[in-house]
């Protein structure tokens, strides 16, 4: 755990004398990813940014892959100004299908207390590919991207 700390901060030091406007930690070698990831994961990181909390100076967010539910039990826990994650949709991946379930989280962050958690939106994960018959353009104009405190559109 202390390698990983060790590399975070070198990351996190890196990205802010760079000048970066925001960082973002994620959990991107949870290899293979899964889409309920388990407590320890999001312990884990949990225990790295509070680690370096006293160094961070700029806006932070977090991504606990494929899990948006954790990513926000996360950010609530250490204050994290966003999310990004995988919001809607039903994929075929990497690891198996998979299939989101939007209402559940956004009414997750409203119960933890998270609304004011901004959201990052990644409309079509770069490792699985839509099963609907969509084109992107059309799935960034659903009605669910708009309801939830101040969304973005991430187009990764």
């Amino acid at each position: 755990m202390n390698w990983v700390i060790d590399r975070a901060h070198d990351d996190l030091m890196a990205l802010q004398n760079g000048g970066v406007d925001a960082v973002m930690f994620s959990n991107e070698f949870s290899l293979p990813y899964l889409t309920k990831v388990r407590p320890e994961t999001t312990a884990a990181m949990a225990r790295i940014i509070g680690q370096l909390m006293s160094e961070i100076r700029v806006p932070f967010g977090v991504n606990v892959l494929w899990d948006p539910v954790a990513s926000f039990d996360l950010a609530m826990a250490t204050n994290a100004k966003f999310i990004r994650e995988i919001f809607t949709g039903a994929y075929a991946s990497d690891f198996g299908v998979w299939d989101t379930n939007v209402g559940e989280t956004i009414r997750h962050q409203h119960r933890i207390g998270a609304g004011h958690v901004k959201t990052l939106f990644n409309i079509v994960p770069e490792a699985a590919v839509y099963l609907g018959n969509r084109m992107s353009a059309q799935l960034r104009n659903r009605p669910y991207l708009i309801i939830t405190p101040m969304p973005c559109a991430s187009l990764a």
